[in-house]
């Protein structure tokens, strides 16, 4: 399970560096335009047997990600919340379980 943990934790936080890049480079705009914008698009989950997009994903797991992966996904959540092209209070609003993880996720250390 720790590889598995921490091939999500890397993988994480090269979706942040993508979306607002890091202390050595900028984010390429269009890349991050993209990669936003499929972080909110829904795919076929079939052992679930419903659709879910991948923010949802992250903010529903952030209970088992350790705590510098966490933050990338604050990172990241953040980040679409600011891009107003996103629609992203929209998509929140019509996915209430995100904004119901996000406030039980205060309360885990």
């Amino acid at each position: 399970a720790s590889s598995a943990t921490d091939a999500i934790a890397t993988a994480l936080t090269e979706i942040k560096i993508v979306l607002v890049g890091d202390s050595e480079r900028e984010p390429n705009e269009e890349r991050s335009k993209e990669l936003a914008q499929s972080l909110l698009s829904e795919g076929e989950d079939h052992e679930l047997e419903h659709k879910e997009s991948l923010i949802v994903r992250m903010v529903v797991s952030l209970h088992l990600l350790p705590f510098e992966a966490r933050k990338d996904v604050s990172h990241i959540f953040s980040h679409c919340a600011r891009r107003s092209a996103l629609h992203f209070p929209q998509y929140v609003i019509s996915h209430p379980l995100v904004l119901q993880k996000l406030v039980d996720g205060c309360g885990t250390p």
